[in-house]
């Protein structure tokens, strides 16, 4: 017809036959065997489970905790950074999405410099994560298995403790289902009734988006390519697939340039030495890469997942993903499997490791294949049950007028083998009570870890509250000295509690040592105040205290404290105070001999 567009064709009547029976969320059919009743409760149950994880990320983000160094590295550089500097190279050797970053800006001109308001994001996409997770199980699985997969999203520790951080990984879970969402709009059966180019709109401006904010979004990206290619192909619907596929050209040139400004920012030394499993060896051939895989799963399912019994997880992630294909869900079949294969393959050419935080976009995925296997037991025994008691086949006649030969087939095969069935069914019964019990044993540690993370949220560095504390000590002619390594905490909360930070304390062999610089520090000073956060893991037990004592053989020590955490992941931070005026320590410590931190040099303090 004139003025029509091609773009919009809706799929022929013959092409419509091919695909199984859509998915949907309505009740009648997504389980129009539910009563009034059921319903009711599942609606009071999933509104429960999404409240009670939400509740846990705004407990979280609301706790009293300062930032510590991973977070201090992004707001410096937000902070200190115009818009175009955060395109370029980041201070500390920091990378992050630029979108995320841009955002983090934004948020810190409106709402200001508090902990609260910078991680307000996190927060928020940590919500988003489980009520994106809630709404894609339902859409992939079913209602109930929507409310298991919302149980296991609520109970991430990791999820949690990423609510509440000045990091990225809450934001790029969430974006990874938006993600998964538009492949599922674009490519599903039952959404074949939204015009070609409505779909494939929002599979170019959520891709678009998703590539600017998150860098696992590549790993996402690809896999939903390929996943609703081959579903389309399988469906024959050639021209949703050649439209996907022109469509997709923006999306996966902005990844590229993404990709490529990621690989040429500078990095840490030894960047993936952080990821013991999470990375095969550098430069693994294929059977190393085949060795290293036990010890990925293993690692990942210890973190960020933190479940127990990575076999048993594995299992049941087939588990769900064969049951999804056994159901006529192959797209999501498709894109989970995808998911974890474009994720594995990432790690093992040294992109993105599939281990502890980094991977956290990977928890969705895992939680509704994990749904999938139980639900497809439950399922599996229900039907089986039903058809030996013949229920089948009435169920099996109202399909049959709706045009469902698979349906009565099926009913009839049942009818004539009730031994067979009843057997099948025993054996559903017991997979369905194994499942659940799976299930149930490898989450126990995540739902224990979230309890602690909720009523206690992890405070990994307590160095804002030691900073607060000298700042109500202070008297005239106070100075102050930092640990080097707490120096983007000292730059940061420095300002806000207006300290006189004089220089930055560090150790290290005699032929590189400058302790010439401590005269300067010295100079003027009554007191000196040292005052450190948590320690670099590399560092020595003893290293605060061996500064101490160097100091020490200038002023007499007056006092030290350390400002514990319950929660606190590192060594507890604190404070010494030296009265310079007072002549050298009479009893100065002594230490066993370290040639590597032999030597006191002071560095420069930070500006503010």
């Amino acid at each position: 017809m004139p003025g029509s567009h091609s773009v919009d064709t809706e799929p022929t009547a013959p092409e419509q036959k091919q695909a199984d029976p859509a998915p949907t969320t309505s009740p009648a059919g997504r389980g129009g065997w539910l009563s009034p009743v059921t319903n009711w409760v599942y609606g009071i149950l999933v509104t429960v489970v999404i409240l009670a994880g939400t509740a846990g990320a705004v407990r979280v983000w609301l706790s009293d905790r300062g930032f510590w160094n991973d977070e201090l590295y992004i707001a410096a550089n937000v902070r200190d950074l115009g818009v175009r500097g955060l395109f370029g190279a980041l201070r500390y050797y920091q990378i992050a999405p630029l979108g995320w970053l841009v955002t983090e800006k934004s948020f810190l001109k409106v709402l200001g410099e508090s902990e609260q308001a910078l991680r307000l994001p996190a927060m928020v996409a940590a919500v988003a994560t489980l009520i994106l997770g809630v709404v894609l199980a339902c859409r992939a699985i079913g209602r109930w298995a929507a409310l298991l997969t919302g149980l296991l999203l609520a109970t991430s520790p990791m999820l949690l403790t990423y609510a509440g951080e000045l990091k990225q990984y809450t934001t790029e879970a969430a974006i990874a289902l938006l993600v998964l969402l538009a492949a599922d709009m674009y490519a599903a059966d039952d959404r074949q009734h939204l015009t070609r180019r409505r779909r494939l709109i929002t599979w170019i401006v959520i891709g678009m988006i998703a590539a600017v904010f998150s860098y696992s979004a590549m790993v996402v990206i690809a896999a939903a390519l390929a996943a609703v290619v081959l579903h389309l192909w399988i469906r024959k619907r050639f021209p949703d697939m050649k439209a996907f596929l022109l469509g997709s050209i923006p999306v996966l040139a902005l990844t590229a340039v993404v990709v490529f400004r990621r690989r040429m920012l500078p990095q840490l030394a030894d960047q993936n030495g952080y990821f013991p499993t999470g990375f095969p060896p550098a430069h693994s051939n294929l059977p190393q890469i085949i060795e290293w895989l036990p010890r990925m799963w293993g690692g990942f399912v210890q973190s960020p997942l933190m479940w127990g019994a990575p076999v048993l997880v594995l299992l049941l992630v087939i588990g769900g993903l064969v049951s999804l294909v056994l159901r006529g869900r192959l797209l999501w079949a498709a894109l989970l499997t995808a998911v974890l294969g474009v994720a594995i393959c990432a790690a093992a050419v040294q992109g993105l490791p599939v281990q502890d935080r980094v991977s956290l976009y990977l928890l969705a995925p895992v939680a509704l294949a994990i749904t999938a296997c139980v639900d497809g037991a439950v399922r599996g025994c229900v039907r089986a049950f039903t058809a030996v008691s013949g229920k089948q086949a009435s169920a099996a006649q109202g399909s049959a007028t709706q045009g469902s030969a698979t349906e009565v087939s099926a009913a009839q095969w049942w009818s004539r083998t009730r031994p067979i069935g009843t057997a099948v069914g025993v054996v559903l019964a017991i997979g369905t009570v194994l499942s659940l019990g799976t299930t149930a044993a490898i989450a126990q540690p995540a739902v224990a870890g979230a309890y602690k993370e909720v009523t206690t949220p992890q405070y990994r560095d307590p160095g804002r509250d030691v900073l607060a504390d000298v700042a109500t000590r202070l008297e005239p002619g106070d100075r102050v000295v930092g640990y080097a390594f707490s120096k983007p905490l000292i730059a940061w909360y420095g300002r806000h509690f207006h300290l006189p930070v004089v220089g930055l304390a560090t150790l290290g062999p005699q032929k590189t040592c400058h302790p010439e610089t401590l005269a300067p520090i010295l100079a003027g000073a009554t007191r000196i105040w040292y005052v450190h956060g948590a320690r670099l893991s590399t560092h020595p037990d003893d290293f605060n205290a061996r500064v101490v004592a160097m100091l020490g053989q200038h002023g007499h020590v007056v006092q030290s404290k350390q400002i514990n955490s319950a929660s606190a992941a590192l060594a507890s931070p604190g404070w010494t105070l030296i009265d310079v005026k007072a002549g050298p320590d009479p009893h100065p410590a002594t230490f066993p001999a370290l040639p590597d931190y032999a030597c006191m040099t002071m560095l420069p303090a930070p500006t503010y």
